[in-house]
Order: structure tokens, then C-alpha cells, then sequence
């Protein structure tokens, strides 16, 4: 769940960009479209476009950006944070290898990571196309109806809002069934198991365990909140983050000896 807690937080961050650029491109639109002479609005498309120019430019290196560094700092640290704090639930010595355990499966992790980002953003997608096409279609009809656009942008970034929870709920849903699949790849118990291998495994391991995990999840992401609260920002690093990994690592255990006992009945 760290794992996935930081990729949803990270996509959501590189998301951000593109959806106030999309929310000023509909306001230009918008007051474009209440505009007055024809020139006035050769000009204003003209600056649109320009506009639009240097926000896609921003948007694209802002992405590239983040999606670089979670690939290859973000999921591969925590996961490697992940088998050091299972090693110690099993009484193990952890090792700073640990850490940098996926580096050592690079093939398969990559393309788990791949495949974790890819059921992260691809509802998420899905949510901004539909965002996009509602926006345009609400634009019509009330310019049509004759009422003013622009005052209208508020209702309809709220119906686009209501509109994106179920892919939101399934995006969170997915990494839920699929985030244990990382550390199944790394952890040593399990032997060699691939990606594709790694996130049947996940899977099965989290059928029929969504309520349970639903309940360790909110209190995996309120343990960080509550200790960086305490302790004034510091907390968050010397009991919040290791309380979270705890948590992960700890619910990890428990599904896959619930899952080996049931596969020998």
C-alpha cells in the first residue's frame, strides 16, 4: 500500500497540471465563445492556440518527469523498504540490500511497475476523456439555450467531479488487488516468480479481502497524517512512514499464509 499510496499520490500530482490546463482551455473557450466581433475572436484564438502551445509543453515535462522518477526511485525503494520491514516481521535480520532488491529482478519488477501504473492511470484516463467530452457537450447546450457558459463553469466541474468516482474507486480498487505483486517478485520465500506470475499471485492473495484491507488501508494512510501532526513534521519519518510499512508489510504476511494454508486444503 505505500507503494501504491505514493504512485496514486504522484499520478495525481502530475495529473493536476493537466487538469487546470484543461479547466483554463474550457474558461478561454468559454469567454471566446461570449465574445464580440470576429476579429476579437481571430485574436483570442490565436492566443488560445499559443497558450495552449506552452501548456502542453509544461504538461509533458512535468509528466515525464514524475512518471521517470517513480519508476525507477519511487516503487522500486519502497518495495525494497517493503521486504526489509517483512524481514523483520520473520524475526529476520533485514539487509541494506533489501532496498535495492528490485534492482537485482530489474526485468520483472519493471514490468510489474509498468503494469501497477498502467490499472492506476488507465480509469483515470478513461475519467479525463469523459471530463472533456461532458465539458464540450454542456458547453453546447448552454450556449444553445442561450444562457451565459462561463458562469456555468463551477456546476460543470462539480458534475464532472461526481462523475469520475466510480473510475476513481476503480483505480484505487485495482491497486488493491494488484500491489502485493511487487513484493511477491522480491521476496526470497517465494522463489523466481515473474511479473505476470507476481500479479496472479496478488490477486489471489486479495480475494475476498476487500473490506479487511479497505480498513488497514485508511489506517496505513491516517498513521502518517496523525505522527506528522505530533510531532510537527518530524514524526511523519520516525513513526508514521515506519507504522505504514508495518502495516504493508505485516498484511502481506498474513495474506500469504492465509493463501498457502488454503491451497493445501
Amino acid at each position: 500500500m505505500w507503494a501504491g499510496a505514493i504512485a496514486a499520490l504522484m499520478v495525481l500530482m502530475a495529473s493536476l497540471p493537466l487538469i487546470g490546463s484543461l479547466r483554463a482551455i474550457l474558461t478561454s473557450s468559454l469567454a471566446g465563445d461570449s465574445g464580440g466581433s470576429l476579429h476579437g475572436a481571430d485574436l483570442a484564438a490565436d492566443q488560445s492556440i499559443a497558450e495552449l502551445s506552452g501548456l502542453l509543453g509544461g504538461i509533458i515535462v512535468r509528466f515525464s518527469v514524475s512518471l521517470a522518477l517513480l519508476l525507477f526511485v519511487v516503487i522500486p525503494f519502497s518495495y525494497g523498504a517493503a521486504l526489509a520491514g517483512l524481514r523483520a516481521m520473520r524475526a529476520e535480520q533485514p539487509r541494506r540490500g533489501d532496498f535495492f532488491a528490485p534492482y537485482f529482478h530489474a526485468r520483472e519488477f519493471a514490468l510489474f511497475s509498468v503494469a501497477l501504473l498502467l490499472v492506476t492511470i488507465a480509469p483515470l484516463a478513461i475519467w479525463l476523456v469523459v471530463a472533456v467530452v461532458l465539458s464540450v457537450i454542456a458547453t453546447i447546450v448552454l450556449s444553445s439555450s442561450g444562457a451565459d457558459p462561463l458562469s456555468q463553469v463551477p456546476m460543470i466541474t462539480m458534475l464532472v467531479m461526481v462523475v469520475g468516482f466510480p473510475f476513481v474507486f476503480l483505480s484505487v480498487y485495482l491497486q488493491f488487488r494488484f500491489v502485493y505483486g511487487g513484493v511477491a517478485i522480491i521476496d526470497p520465500r517465494m522463489g523466481r516468480v515473474g511479473a505476470l506470475g507476481a500479479l496472479a499471485k496478488s490477486w489471489r492473495m486479495t480475494r475476498n479481502q476487500n473490506w479487511p484491507l479497505s480498513i488497514v488501508a485508511l489506517y496505513a494512510m491516517w498513521a502518517p497524517i496523525r505522527e506528522a501532526v505530533r510531532g510537527c513534521g518530524i514524526g511523519l519519518f520516525t513513526r508514521g512512514l515506519p507504522e505504514f510499512l508495518a502495516l504493508f508489510s505485516g498484511s502481506y504476511e498474513v495474506l500469504v499464509e492465509r493463501t498457502q494454508s488454503q491451497e493445501t486444503l
